[in-house]
């Protein structure tokens, strides 16, 4: 019976261990302003590793900009088109390039959509005939942009297009001569996009056109329109109003038609704007039962759950209001929170413990970036760049100079690098240095364990 009662014991503190190191496991960053202090941000996109993060930010002038966040730079201000404001909407998996609609000039509330690279900047992509143009998404790879543009048809004013680098702007067209659509995703292989047209009715309904434009319907309402596709175009998520005059997430595959995903608890209202590649894992937003609004996220297993109650431990007095992308993994969700008196962009790692793969171009110079997260409790990221292959040391130290511990010893390539450092458990709260060394290089940024 002690032998029983002993080895339960060890049992029940084995599953504590492994409850407190997965609490841990999960990381927030606040992605903060292009402005420092500024009033708000919010994210709209995040690439397939987590590394980059786009959305829109105030800047100078309480304007808005597009902005590219990246776990090495963090937030750059992406400019305009030649307006007051833009808005960046969403990114390739690698972050090489980015889209999102502007303002043209300072004087005229003309919009075009733009596609950004860091080699090229902001440039339109053009319109379908019509004054203005809008982009709100991107292919995995960076070729195909979705999004609409006025026409030069006044019965048929708005279209759905695509674009392509070498075939400029393509209108997708419209189910009948007097209907409307407009793009909003795409699927990986640049086949199927989603979004919403008008078919026999004034009322905008979900739609996917491959070669032609099909009606998804409602869930018994008038309206409705997909905002989010898989990887190979088989599942749409997006929203629909229900018969009861109330907006429902939905969940939508060829055999199994609209899948109403329901609200929180004693809530009433709920969206789905993003789905994981393998169409399981959905993002969005819903209201809870004191009709606040709260960051969802659905799957099969555990249905709608509320974020901030997820991952209550690690959000402190910060409330995440809208989930607007995950990454094809499922691992990483952006969105925006409301924090401090602000609107503030966010990055949610579901589980950062997985090391980043080392980046293959090689670096002008040397730099050691900023951990994260930080503060943190037992792990966290350290990440550092070298232009040259040779010896590298990383070292902690306390806040009066002594050596805590290597930290990592060795040969490194030219490149990226990036480690995960999990803190020994006897250190106590507080400030540390960890410090770099390669040659005559050597540089020290602070990090903050906190238990």
């Amino acid at each position: 019976m002690i032998k029983l009662k002993l080895f339960l014991k060890l049992i029940l503190m084995i599953y504590l261990i492994l409850s407190y190191q997965d609490y841990y496991s999960q990381s927030i960053t606040w992605l903060g302003f292009i402005s420092p202090g500024g009033a708000g941000s919010s994210a709209e996109g995040v690439s397939a590793d987590g590394q980059f993060v786009v959305g829109s930010s105030s800047a100078p002038g309480n304007q808005y900009h597009a902005f590219l966040w990246s776990q090495r730079s963090g937030m750059t201000d992406l400019g305009t088109l030649g307006g007051h404001t833009s808005y960046g909407f969403d990114l390739s998996d690698n972050g090489n390039v980015v889209v999102g609609q502007s303002f043209v000039s300072l004087v005229s509330s003309v919009i075009r959509g733009f596609r950004w690279t860091a080699s090229s900047g902001m440039q339109s992509l053009g319109t379908l005939g019509g004054g203005e143009c809008s982009a709100f998404a991107v292919s995995a790879d960076g070729s195909s942009i979705v999004g609409s543009a006025q026409t030069s048809n006044s019965s048929s004013p708005t279209h759905a297009c695509i674009w392509h680098e070498t075939l400029g702007l393509i209108d997708l067209g419209a189910p009948t001569n007097n209907s409307w659509s407009e793009g909003y995703c795409i699927s990986s292989n640049n086949s199927i996009v989603a979004g919403i047209a008008t078919f026999s009715s004034v009322f905008e309904h979900a739609a996917i056109w491959n070669q032609g434009w099909v009606d998804l319907g409602t869930l018994g309402g008038n309206d409705s329109y997909a905002s989010g596709i898989s990887e190979d175009g088989s599942v749409v998520v997006g929203s629909s109003r229900t018969s009861d005059g109330y907006i429902h997430a939905f969940r939508w595959t060829a055999t199994t038609g609209l899948q109403d995903l329901g609200v929180l608890a004693s809530g009433f209202s709920s969206q789905a704007f993003a789905v994981s590649a393998d169409g399981n894992i959905i993002i969005g937003w819903a209201k809870n039962e004191f009709g606040q609004d709260r960051a969802v996220r659905w799957t099969i297993s555990n249905g709608i759950e509320d974020l901030n109650v997820t991952y209550a431990g690690i959000l402190g007095d910060a409330k995440l209001i809208l989930a607007k992308d995950i990454s094809p993994d499922g691992r990483y969700i952006v969105g925006t929170a409301y924090r401090n008196g602000k609107s503030e962009a966010y990055l949610l790692d579901t589980n950062p413990s997985v090391i980043v793969e080392q980046d293959n171009s090689v670096p002008d110079f040397f730099e050691l970036y900023q951990n994260y997260p930080n503060p943190f409790n037992s792990c966290t990221k350290i990440s550092w760049q070298s232009p040259v292959s040779r010896w590298q040391t990383i070292k902690l130290f306390d806040l009066l100079g002594r050596e805590i511990e290597t930290i990592t010893d060795g040969y490194y390539e030219a490149g990226y690098h990036s480690i995960s450092y999990t803190a020994d458990s006897n250190l106590p709260s507080g400030v540390y240095y960890y410090k770099l060394s390669a040659g005559s290089f050597s540089d020290v940024k602070k990090m903050i364990i906190i238990k």
